[in-house]
C-alpha cells in the first residue's frame, strides 16, 4: 500500500517523460510540426479516452462495471472492448471534424 505512493508518481514522471520526449523528436523539432501536430492529434485523443474510460469500467463506481458470477475475465475484457471502440469513434471524429477545422483556421492565418 505504502509503495504505490512511491511507485506511482515515479511511473507517471517517466511516462510523462517518454510521452514529452516523443512529441518533441516526431512533431516539434519538424521543419513543419503543423503538419505531424494535426496528423498525431487523433492518436492522442484516442489513446486519452481508452485510458479514462478502462479506469472507469475497471475502477469505477459499482454500477459500472459488469460482472458475471465465475466469470471474471468478462470485466476486464468488456472493459477494454467499451474503452478501445469509443477512443476510436473519438479519434474518427477527431479526423474528420476537428483536423480540417484546425488546419483551415491555421492556413488562413
Amino acid at each position: 500500500q505504502v509503495g504505490s505512493w512511491f511507485l506511482s508518481p515515479l511511473l507517471s514522471g517517466i511516462v510523462s517523460g517518454a510521452i514529452f520526449w516523443l512529441i518533441r523528436r516526431f512533431i516539434l523539432n519538424k521543419s513543419d510540426p503543423i503538419t505531424p501536430g494535426l496528423r498525431s492529434l487523433p492518436i492522442f485523443y484516442g489513446l486519452t479516452v481508452i485510458v479514462n474510460i478502462i479506469s472507469i469500467t475497471m475502477d469505477g463506481p459499482e454500477w459500472l462495471r459488469f460482472r458475471l458470477e465465475d466469470h471474471a475475465w468478462f470485466e476486464t475484457f468488456f472493459g477494454a472492448m467499451i474503452s478501445i471502440v469509443l477512443g476510436l469513434v473519438v479519434a474518427i471524429l477527431i479526423f474528420f471534424v476537428m483536423v480540417p477545422r484546425l488546419r483551415k483556421e491555421i492556413e488562413s492565418e
